[in-house]
């Protein structure tokens, strides 16, 4: 359970450090013109008719692991989170624009990744070192908003033993199953931060999919296998084509 912070100074503080809440402290001729808003949201008063209003803020401290909210939990309020702290989660986005008409879609993805928070995102552009970045990591996640063919990348993930995490179209569909990874049926970002975080959350379920994964890829890409089939496709055309 989260322990709860009482410190009116914390409070105070942890408000300035927000930029949702820091137009409360502005100041004209010296003196906080919002003082009666601040007053309100922080400690509460009654209002003329006698009824109490407020207070709206509340200061939680919570341990490592901890969930924050359950959906439901707090009811059918409006109410804003805000997390300080560093969570034990890195993204690391490989690859980089291949034509010029995608350059300001990756400038504008480095930008957003550059904006400070808690989970730490580095765009690394074109890499050959894709192999020691798949055995540093724990997911892959490849959220495509539209189908592809086949999906390379897939395979080299289960490859490196990575669960992985996709939209539920395209060849994912023949590649990925709920043994090694999770298809996410509606492409939104809160469906793929959904599957991402019951992972995130669920160690021993990572650790299954993961065990599944190399498996996987070999069943659909291993080369051996993959020419026998077609060795065994070209031999049964010559006996069709001799036999006619």
């Amino acid at each position: 359970m989260p322990r709860e912070i009482a410190d009116r100074e914390a409070i105070i503080a942890s408000l300035k450090s927000l930029e949702l809440t820091a137009e409360l402290f502005a100041e004209v001729n010296g003196k906080m013109k919002n003082a009666g808003d601040l007053e309100v949201i922080v400690d509460g008063r009654a209002n003329s008719s006698g009824k109490r209003v407020g207070p709206y803020v509340r200061l939680l401290s919570y341990d490592s692991e901890e969930v924050i909210m359950r959906q439901g939990e707090w009811g059918g309020n409006t109410f804003y989170l805000a997390v300080s702290g560093v969570l034990d989660v890195f993204i690391d986005v490989a690859g980089g624009p291949q034509r010029r008409t995608e350059e300001p879609y990756f400038e504008e993805l480095s930008r957003l990744a550059a904006v400070a928070g808690s989970v730490k995102v580095r765009m690394l552009g074109e890499r050959g070192d894709v192999p020691q970045l798949m055995s540093a990591a724990d997911l892959y996640c490849q959220p495509n908003t539209a189908p592809e063919p086949f999906g390379i990348a897939f395979v080299e993930a289960l490859a490196a033993g990575l669960p992985v995490v996709t939209t539920g179209f395209g060849g994912a569909l023949e590649i990925v199953d709920d043994r090694c990874g999770v298809l996410v049926r509606d492409p939104s970002p809160e469906a793929i931060a959904a599957a991402l975080q019951r992972l995130i959350d669920t160690p021993a379920l990572r650790a299954s999919l993961s065990a599944a994964a190399p498996g996987q890829a070999h069943r659909i890409s291993d080369p051996a296998a993959r020419l026998a089939e077609i060795r065994d496709l070209v031999r049964a055309q010559i006996e069709r084509s001799s036999a006619a």
